[in-house]
């Protein structure tokens, strides 16, 4: 909310149905039947679509929707340490579950496979670490180095780069899933970073 209040823009917060009671089709079919509403209402051009932790995941999975289905991209994405492997296959992560205060890889794929229902969790449609990442809308990432999302985040930022996509990735020192929300000097710094790149006119 403070960030809207800054940008003097409108601030939409679904309710999209949950897991374990949900599952990834459900939830997909929610988000995406909220974001054509808000084009309807504002213009693809006029909306910034931002997501932590499941939700930014879920924001790359909906612009990727959007995408193949020949709709309006937004105009970015703001990923705050964003989940995109359900897996979490890479051994990266293991590395850094010692530092990791507030996640952990079982909770993860536990959580992860309620998600992902009858779909497999390395579909790229729930694990977009896999998926094309050309022709989304620029997407920004925030993610901290002591947080077991941060392979995942590197990995997708380098490939979607290596195919000419615009991403940003910003490395927190030291940071905690989702630190760019916390009521810190480097929390506040971050979402400086938010309003700068959203850049609205």
């Amino acid at each position: 909310i403070a960030l809207t209040d800054e940008l003097g823009c409108d601030f939409a917060l679904p309710v999209y149905p949950k897991a374990p009671e949900h599952k990834a089709t459900e939830v997909l079919a929610s988000v995406n039947a909220v974001y054509d509403r808000m084009v309807e209402r504002y213009g693809a051009e006029n909306i910034v679509v931002a997501g932590d932790s499941a939700g930014g995941g879920m924001t790359v999975s909906l612009l990727t929707d959007v995408r193949d289905s020949g709709r309006p991209q937004p105009r970015a994405g703001l990923l705050i340490s964003p989940w995109l492997d359900l897996t979490m296959a890479d051994p990266a992560s293991a590395a850094l579950a010692d530092r990791d205060l507030m996640l952990t890889i079982i909770g993860a794929r536990r959580a992860g496979g309620w998600y992902a229902g009858d779909m497999s969790p390395s579909d790229p449609r729930i694990s977009p670490v896999t998926a094309d990442p050309s022709g989304l809308a620029p997407l920004h990432i925030w993610v901290g180095t002591h947080e077991i999302f941060l392979p995942d985040c590197r990995t997708f930022a380098g490939k979607a780069r290596a195919n000419g996509h615009r991403v940003t990735i910003h490395e927190m020192p030291k940071g905690q899933h989702v630190a760019a929300l916390f009521p810190t000097p480097e929390g506040a710094c971050a979402r400086a970073q938010m309003i700068a790149l959203v850049d609205w006119p």
